[in-house]
């Protein structure tokens, strides 16, 4: 089980992506930081899926297009992935990273 910095990714506007792919047959309890590195609001979205990006579905929302002010954060504690989840993050604006440890 990995500890530490897991995945950062600067994110592209407007894409959704896989910030990380939990292994076949393991767990663990991640965390995720949020930073809005522009002078303005941004809109995020952050799922948890089982599978990959294909899957994603409506229901698979923790946050949806919450409003991180300029030069803010938000940080999700706590989230428990098994084998094959993962979780995908979205932005509207690019200089916005997501950072995952556990």
């Amino acid at each position: 089980m990995a500890s530490g910095r897991i995945a950062a990714v600067d994110m592209e506007a407007g894409v959704n992506t896989v910030l990380y792919k939990m292994p076949t047959g393991q767990i663990q309890v991640l965390n995720i930081g949020i930073s809005n590195r522009n002078d303005e609001d941004v809109k995020i979205r952050l799922a948890l899926v089982n599978g990959g990006l294909s899957d994603l579905a409506n229901s698979d929302y923790l946050e949806f297009d919450t409003i991180i002010r300029a030069t803010g954060v938000l940080e999700r504690t706590g989230i428990a992935l098994a084998g094959e989840q993962s979780l995908i993050g979205h932005s509207d604006t690019g200089n916005v990273s997501f950072t995952i440890w556990g």
